[in-house]
């Protein structure tokens, strides 16, 4: 049988756009199906930036994939003519013996990475805009910063349909069937077959992976951004993306500089990386609640009191 299509991806998100490009720019015939508006703001990309580095504390295997990243940013850069990566540096703060530093300085020395230890006097002197527990100890990388996470996807969006890629926006998977020849897809009225399928649906993957046993966990995930009264302090030129351990094993605060020109968000952005409440994609409230402050406001009171 033939068919009108390589590949189909299912997602049009950070992953499955990037996917439909690479794809797209290997020559394949690629269709990409979305259940929203193509860039989909309600994806997990939105929120207009997203943290880079390469000392990664959580393994050091995960370096060379991030070198590559790395390389394919630039071309993406280079193909589309947007300003998508930013570096800033990148400070890990916490305890000496603690899991983020020691992870970090690990797949530093292991992948010969650039970066430098500090101690906490260090720390302070350096970057005054924060106020640490004598215990902590620094990490500093150069070739770290952050992405336009928006920004990124519309470029993969328009650049792989410049090489072909059909991407196609308010097709929402019903169905999805493997078959003699490659599979065979089912959105609404639509039906669509491929040699091969590609699941790139963020947080609606356990949805179309219904009948296989992987449990997958979504979660509610608040980033914020606030005013500090001397927004000077805050900018990339003195103030980089930074994370801190200090949370008894509960996640990790993080942030962002303040980019004058509104790319990042109006203010400073900051945010608690760990699990949220337990939620259903289809169904989460993305309003403000309640509760959602107090994250933000216990980092920027133990960690950021000028923010």
């Amino acid at each position: 049988m033939a068919h009108a299509f390589d590949v189909i991806v299912l997602g049009v998100g950070s992953m499955g756009a990037s996917t439909c490009w690479h794809l797209a720019r290997r020559g394949l015939r690629v269709l990409g199906l979305e259940q929203g508006q193509i860039p989909n703001p309600e994806a997990s990309f939105a929120g207009l930036t997203r943290a880079i580095r390469l000392s990664y504390a959580e393994h050091p295997d995960y370096v060379p994939l991030l070198q590559g990243a790395y390389k394919y940013w630039e071309v993406l850069e280079e193909e589309s003519g947007e300003e998508i990566l930013r570096l800033t540096g990148a400070l890990y703060m916490g305890p000496g013996n603690g899991e983020l530093l020691n992870g970090a300085t690990l797949s530093a020395k292991q992948h010969g990475l650039t970066h430098t230890l500090y101690t906490h006097r260090e720390l302070q002197e350096k970057w005054p805009q924060f106020q640490l527990p004598v215990s902590f100890e620094g990490l500093y990388e150069d070739k770290a910063g952050y992405l336009l996470s928006e920004r990124a996807v519309e470029a993969f969006v328009a650049e792989a349909r410049k090489h072909g890629a059909d991407l196609r926006g308010g097709e929402m998977v019903t169905d999805w069937i493997t078959t003699d020849s490659g599979v065979r897809v089912q959105t609404g009225n639509n039906e669509y077959s491929a040699q091969h399928l590609v699941i790139a649906a963020g947080a609606w993957t356990g949805k179309i992976l219904r009948d296989v046993d992987l449990p997958l966990v979504v979660t509610r995930q608040v980033l914020g951004w606030v005013a500090p009264p001397s927004q000077d302090d805050f900018t990339s030129d003195k103030f980089p993306v930074w994370v801190i351990d200090g949370n008894n094993g509960e996640g990790v605060h993080y942030g962002f500089p303040i980019t004058p020109d509104g790319s990042g968000g109006e203010g400073l952005k900051l945010a608690l990386h760990w699990p949220g409440k337990e939620v259903d994609p289809s169904t989460v409230i993305r309003d403000k609640l309640p509760k959602d402050e107090s994250d933000i406001q216990d980092a920027l009171t133990r960690y950021l009191p000028s923010g």
